[in-house]
């Protein structure tokens, strides 16, 4: 072979390799940047946004082909279980006081039961879960004293650690109810907000107290951000340090209801839905980026914000006795991009891969599209719930679920064409 011929050879080579370096990057890039198909809590994660934007198998296109493929009876309060890696997690409250709470592991796909932890005996768990960092984290409740939360192992099957939060007076003086919900999770980081005007933060893995915060609101809602906690109640939002608890900015905005998504945070005000920096705004209080009034009733019902993403939000609100109405809102500026009139509905709406889901009246589960702007759902599905109300929605790795009041939990999954 002639030298010209090697260094054509030795050229070619470097190029292949080059080549297959930016190939392998790219398709790296996109990995890493692809949501992933996951529901870590009752409202899919600490930022409360309500969305599993990385589902692939239940679309727009497939919607129709929705249909119940396993059913569980299940005892105490209805809340949406933890999808994570094909694991659907759930607490169990038996309504027998001789038996013990437990937490259930259930493969999405099947429904088959996978494995079982009895819980601390005396502690309710009614409050939901969050699946992070090998974890189960649990709120519960107890009769006569203090609240908290669990931790149970996803390996061992074991409770890893059981902690009662702080409270400035004991449940036994009357000025303290023991109440210990919600829990939201970021960045190694478990927040509680609890029933004497307080919110907490918790080491994930040992449950070891970082500091506590004592506030002048009741926490309706809270959320984890990046770096910080967002708490919002009757006289606005409050941003703190997720490190320290340090109050770094608040808003007179935002008083019933708060997610984040893609560095904004959107929340109910009233009649108002608003949008903020997650970051603030540089001073000590904020005004919203956008306020979009939502008219609603004067029956008291809140409005249900959810399926957040970096383009829009979903709004449902209630201004008629018998009917509710679904906004899609565009994340940037707080238009209506699109409304449709539904049956009376009490879920939050759920974003799921391109579609939107929410149950209708007390009978109904329907798909809406997350992007089009038809006037008619993808699909609605029969739900005979035995008289109950249809509550949360969750879902994860091609599995759709809802929770009934009160005793079951449907699976959902996509049947063959």
């Amino acid at each position: 072979m002639t030298s010209h011929a090697r260094r054509l050879l030795a050229t070619a080579a470097c190029a292949a390799t080059v080549l297959g370096s930016l190939v392998a990057a790219g398709t790296g890039a996109s990995a890493a940047t692809r949501p992933s198909d996951s529901w870590g809590s009752e409202y899919g994660g600490g930022s409360n946004a309500s969305a599993d934007l990385g589902e692939r198998t239940i679309t727009a296109k497939t919607a129709a082909r929705m249909s119940p493929v396993w059913r569980h009876t299940v005892h105490g309060e209805a809340r949406a279980p933890s999808i994570v890696d094909g694991v659907a997690y759930r607490a169990d409250n038996p309504n027998n006081a001789n038996d013990r709470q437990r937490l259930v592991a259930t493969k999405a796909s099947t429904g088959a039961t996978l494995w079982g932890v009895r819980l601390p005996a005396g502690q309710t768990y009614e409050d939901g879960q969050t699946v992070v960092d090998g974890l189960v984290l649990m709120p519960f409740s107890t009769q006569r004293a203090l609240g908290g939360i669990t931790a149970v192992d996803l390996r061992s099957h074991k409770v890893v650690w059981n902690r009662a939060r702080y409270a400035r007076y004991t449940v036994a003086s009357g000025k303290e109810d023991g109440t210990a919900y919600p829990i939201v999770v970021g960045n190694g980081r478990v927040y509680l907000a609890a029933g004497d005007r307080s919110v907490a933060a918790y080491r994930v893995r040992t449950g070891a107290p970082i500091w506590h915060r004592t506030t002048s609101d009741y926490s309706q809602s809270i959320a984890a951000g990046d770096d910080d906690v967002f708490s919002v109640g009757e006289h606005g939002l409050v941003a703190y340090s997720g490190s320290s608890g340090h109050e770094r900015w608040s808003s007179a905005y935002g008083t019933d209801d708060v997610l984040l998504a893609a560095g904004r945070i959107f929340a109910t005000d009233g009649n108002d839905t608003v949008a903020l920096a997650e970051k603030g705004c540089g001073h000590a209080t904020c005004r919203p980026l956008w306020r979009t009034p939502v008219p609603s009733g004067d029956d008291g019902e809140q409005d249900l914000l959810g399926g957040a993403s970096s383009s829009s939000v979903f709004v449902l609100s209630s201004p008629a006795a018998h009917t509710s109405v679904l906004r899609r809102l565009t994340a940037k500026n707080g238009h209506v991009a699109w409304s449709v009139t539904v049956a009376r509905s009490g879920s939050r709406p759920v974003r799921v891969g391109d579609t939107v889901w929410l149950s209708v009246g007390a009978t109904e589960l329907e798909a809406w599209s997350a992007s089009a702007t038809r006037s008619a759902p993808l699909v609605t599905i029969p739900e005979h719930s035995g008289g109950g109300a249809l509550q949360g929605i969750a879902a994860g790795d091609g599995t759709l679920t809802l929770t009934t009041w009160p005793n079951h939990l449907v699976g959902y999954r996509v049947g063959k064409g």
